[in-house]
């Protein structure tokens, strides 16, 4: 009765100029021939701009196809998290620990000369002089070690990568027609009454 399954197939706009006047290439083809929408496996849209309940607005084109079946998560579309310690292989540790250790060190002094008790002498025990008025005291090591609170972090490996289904419920009923313009397109008439046939 002039109407066509939308199976994306293909038509002469010479035969169809009607229905081409309204689509266009929109759905594909060139010159002197057209496609038909294919919505095999599709939900159908409406163009426009539409609105949905987050007030996120988006605007589509007539044969613009969007969405996916399945999707995998991007690194940019993961919400921000930390990775927990856990067990598992294919680990790689971040060492961020830092150790001081005492090197040893010197202290280095002045002798007072010419007061009422001079320094002691650097060569002789107990006996006050004026000689050897600087003086260095001996190398020493405390060995005390001082350990940076900070620690380390082995990060382990998750998750597979893998694709998530991205499809809302549907239920598939039929088929998606559109008029071609032509009442005899294709050739058609009512079946006759008989009793194998329901009114």
């Amino acid at each position: 009765m002039g109407w066509l399954v939308c199976d994306g197939r293909t038509l002469k706009v010479a035969d169809f100029y009607m229905l081409w006047s309204v689509i266009g290439y929109k759905f594909g083809g060139s010159g002197t021939t057209f496609r038909i929408p294919n919505a095999g496996g599709m939900i159908p849209g409406f163009q426009g701009m539409g609105t949905d309940v987050n007030l996120s607005t988006n605007t589509f084109a007539l044969g613009s196809i969007v969405g996916e079946y399945v999707h995998t998560l991007s690194i940019a579309e993961m919400p921000t998290h930390n990775h927990g310690v856990s067990g598992g292989s294919n680990t790689s540790t971040i060492n961020t620990g830092i150790s001081l250790t005492d090197p040893g060190h010197a202290h280095s002094y002045q002798n007072q000369p010419n007061l009422v008790s001079p320094a002691v002498s650097a060569t002789t025990t107990d006996v006050a002089d004026n000689v050897n008025v600087n003086q260095t005291t001996g190398t020493s090591v405390t060995g005390i070690t001082v350990n940076d609170p900070r620690h380390s972090h082995t990060i382990y490996a998750a998750g597979g990568s893998n694709y998530h289904n991205n499809v809302q419920p549907t239920l598939v009923i039929g088929n998606m027609f559109v008029y071609s313009g032509k009442t005899n397109y294709p050739a058609f008439a009512f079946p006759q009454k008989s009793k194998s046939i329901l009114w």
